[in-house]
């Protein structure tokens, strides 16, 4: 089983894990927290996504629609595997 982390120092004032769906045999979660930096605050995810060229493309729709409802900035980071177009 492999895990993500988000290593922060910053006061972490809640966290969530969204899940993202299986594509063939790649379950793919992502974990998100919130970070107050300097007063307002600020979501932070990290993520790795599959390496499968027909999967990573998916992840990432479906991780925008996750994400854009989000009011607060979003910091997006990780493995995100993005091979060719």
């Amino acid at each position: 089983m492999v895990g993500i982390a988000v290593l922060t120092r910053l006061p972490v004032a809640a966290t969530d894990v969204l899940d993202l769906g299986r594509i063939g045999r790649d379950r793919v979660r992502r974990v998100a927290l919130r970070v107050t930096v300097g007063g307002p605050e600020v979501v932070v995810v990290g993520t790795h996504l599959p390496h499968i060229r027909h999967g990573s493309p998916v992840h990432v729709r479906r991780l925008q629609s996750l994400l854009q409802d989000i009011e607060a900035p979003v910091v997006l980071m990780g493995d995100m595997n993005m091979w060719g177009p």
